[in-house]
């Protein structure tokens, strides 16, 4: 009898969804912007689990008791919700998946707060994603996690595949979202730098990952987008090979504000889409459109590199500006990338602009910056204002530089008010020499450490950090 009343009940709601679904234009894509529920504060109203057009996971079965899988109760719950509006409340409660929930329109879906509303992945083997959306998606105040991942099966907790097409006009919100224990917390992509995502957001999030050493991991992994904004989070690897943000063929990014840490490789990594290039039928990239890459006021810290930028292929960049960030024990040996920020271009590619701006750095086994051209690549200008250097080189005393450069493609440097205390390490200072012209105000002498004339020797202890 209960059963009977169950089914009746779903047949209720599941038609109410459809009622309202037939009011809405066929086709049209709703993005995050679209969505009202969306609020500054933590956790749901009830207000808002309670309007006519949101559907309520539980009323499809859902137990959430973290015992039951729920894989097909919220998957009738994401269909009834693309018959309407597209909107999914997750009450508080743990909701085992065995398999990937697939969203089949925009969605937007939000619980009772990222500890509190958890899907949780229980079966690990390759691709077994949380979600997989190849159409717009708000998450908020909601959590996916596995158990920590030990093995490489590229799961992400949300997965957008580069061959979902189209992407053009899609947007990825991530806010209040929690992810522990994937390969990748989200991993989005468009399909090609013609059919590029909007905006991609992620904001107040915490996020960690797992995998096997030497495999690849990301907490956030987006290809080809219009803009990226990555705010207000919490980002950590498992010191494995890890990047903790890695960007390619965003035009626009900000990345503000994180704290990043226990990344084995570069903790934050942007390029364009053109290094692939290099390989057969894969074109390099000739968009003109980048607008710019933000880099400011994050923490990070325990990573092998704190930033890489590259640009690759005919692709003309405005500014990359890298301020205000407090960048600690980075702890890379490998003398290719020598700096805690690393910036390559390459092939034709030109950068306007390169600024860096009141950042502090300590204990770099390396260097602090190093700027790179080859082929025809160049760098206008570059900037360093006021960045606070303290005990570099420590992997090698007095080999790696605070600054330095190499290439014949940079242009002019500016270089003023920098603050420079070795603590009887980097005795080596700026090396501007590749540079064209250079506008330096002499920063105060670092001590000059005694030492014994030994060279260490320098052992790799990761790859080469070029693209993945």
């Amino acid at each position: 009898m209960q059963g009977s009343i169950d089914r009746i009940v779903k047949s209720v709601v599941w038609l109410c969804a459809l009622l309202a679904g037939a009011m809405r234009a066929e086709g049209q894509e709703r993005t995050p912007a679209d969505q009202p529920i969306v609020r500054s504060g933590a956790g749901v109203l009830a207000s808002d689990a309670a309007r006519p057009d949101v559907v309520t996971a539980r009323d499809f079965g859902a137990a959430g008791d973290g015992v039951a899988n729920d894989t097909a109760a919220l998957q009738d719950a994401f269909a009834a919700a693309c018959a309407g509006s597209g909107k999914l409340y997750v009450p508080a409660g743990t909701y085992n998946i065995s398999s990937p929930l697939t969203t089949g329109c925009a969605m937007f879906i939000f619980g009772d707060g990222a500890t509190l509303s958890i899907i949780r992945q229980t079966v690990q083997r390759s691709a077994n994603h949380g979600i997989i959306s190849s159409h717009s998606l708000t998450l908020q105040d909601i959590g996916i996690n596995t158990a920590p991942l030990r093995q490489d099966y590229g799961m992400a907790a949300v997965f957008r595949s580069d061959t979902a097409s189209p992407a053009s006009g899609q947007t990825f919100a991530f806010i209040r979202y929690n992810s522990a224990g994937f390969n990748f917390g989200l991993d989005v992509a468009g399909t090609s730098t013609a059919d590029q995502l909007d905006a991609v957001t992620v904001q107040d999030c915490d996020i960690s990952v797992g995998t096997a050493w030497g495999a690849v991991s990301q907490p956030v992994n987006v290809r080809t987008a219009r803009s990226v904004l990555v705010e207000n989070n919490t980002l950590t690897g498992d010191a494995n090979n890890d990047h903790a943000i890695y960007l390619i063929a965003a035009r626009m990014v900000v990345i503000r504000n994180n704290t990043i840490a226990r990344i084995q490789n570069s903790a934050v990594k942007i390029l364009n889409g053109g290094f692939c290039g290099r390989s057969p039928g894969c074109p390099p990239d000739t968009g003109q459109d980048y607008a710019g890459w933000t880099i400011e006021n994050n923490r990070i810290s325990n990573a092998a590199m704190a930033i890489a930028v590259y640009l690759y292929g005919t692709t003309e960049l405005p500014l990359v500006d890298i301020n205000h960030n407090e960048i600690s024990d980075i702890a890379d040996t490998y003398a290719g990338d020598a700096a805690a920020i690393y910036v390559n271009v390459n092939d034709s590619a030109s950068m306007a602009k390169v600024s860096v701006t009141s950042n502090v750095y300590r204990t770099l086994s390396l260097g602090g910056v190093f700027l790179v051209t080859s082929g025809q690549g160049t760098v206008k200008l570059f900037e360093d204002r006021g960045d606070k250097f303290i005990n570099w080189s420590v992997f090698d005393p007095g080999t790696y530089y605070a600054i330095s450069s190499s290439g014949a493609g940079l242009g002019g440097a500016v270089i003023e008010q920098l603050s420079m205390d070795a603590q009887g390490h980097g005795r080596a200072a700026l090396n501007l020499k590749a540079f064209s012209r250079v506008n330096e105000t002499k920063a105060e002498a670092p001590p000059t450490p005694a030492t014994d004339g030994a060279a260490r020797p320098r052992t790799p202890n990761k790859p080469d950090d070029k693209p993945d």
